[in-house]
């Protein structure tokens, strides 16, 4: 993130950003991958249909934002397993599912 801001920031770039890692992914199948790199069972995360929530706001059912411009940043799989390298913990690198 901060190599993209800085990349922005030479380029003059001036507006608002939407900065992500590379991918898409639901809430359910990021659960699932962070179950399955800490060494748990997957199947034990249940998707649910966000309409089965009865959230006080409508939420979209499709809302993946577009990150063309700037910086290419890995996959949000790598940025997962960094995270979890970063936090100590000794992911499960042979149980990854992409």
């Amino acid at each position: 993130l901060v190599h993209c801001s800085l990349d922005l920031l030479l380029d003059h770039e001036s507006g608002i950003f939407h900065v992500t890692n590379d991918g898409q992914v639901t809430w359910a199948d990021l659960a699932r991958q962070l179950a399955l790199l800490a060494g748990y069972d997957d199947a034990l995360v249940d998707g649910v249909r966000v309409n089965s929530l009865r959230l006080p706001a409508r939420r979209p059912l499709y809302s993946a934002l577009q990150s063309s411009r700037g910086v290419r940043l890995p996959s949000w799989t790598n940025a997962l397993e960094r995270c979890l390298e970063a936090m100590g913990h000794p992911f499960q690198a042979s149980r990854i599912a992409v």
